[in-house]
């Protein structure tokens, strides 16, 4: 699961990096917006938070500009979800928020060798803390 969360989204972030512009940008940061008002109207259910990290995940691979990336990272979204879904149980959801907007700020660096590594980063640090 995490070497396909590397492979897709990692390429999905390399080819976002060079093609960052407004409308990806605030596409993601809407997602950021979304998941952080969640959080912060009350008693947030993990079902309905995971959702939320894999449409800002998955518009990553949408924002790439490669039709492509959004398809085959679509596939394993049951998969994804799951995960997320344990990770924001354990982690709790401010925490798995928090890390979703340092993310953004990553992206938003259009710095692809940054965001690639943050983004395996993060899997390790979930990878440690989950299991």
């Amino acid at each position: 699961m995490m070497e396909m969360r590397i492979a897709i989204e990692g390429k999905a972030l390399e080819l976002l990096a060079s093609t960052l512009d407004e409308n990806s940008s605030t596409a993601l940061y809407n997602h950021v917006r979304t998941a952080r008002e969640y959080v912060a109207d009350g008693e947030p259910a993990a079902s309905v938070l995971a959702e939320k990290f894999f449409d800002f995940h998955h518009e990553i691979c949408i924002c790439s500009g490669n039709f492509i990336l959004p398809l085959l990272f679509n596939t394993f979204r049951y998969a994804t979800l799951t995960y997320w879904e344990i990770a924001v149980n354990h982690l709790g959801p401010q925490k798995c928020v928090d890390l979703m907007e340092e993310m953004y700020q990553v992206i938003m660096k259009k710095d692809a060798q940054k965001s690639v590594s943050y983004l395996f980063n993060e899997l390790q640090m979930f990878m440690t803390q989950v299991r």
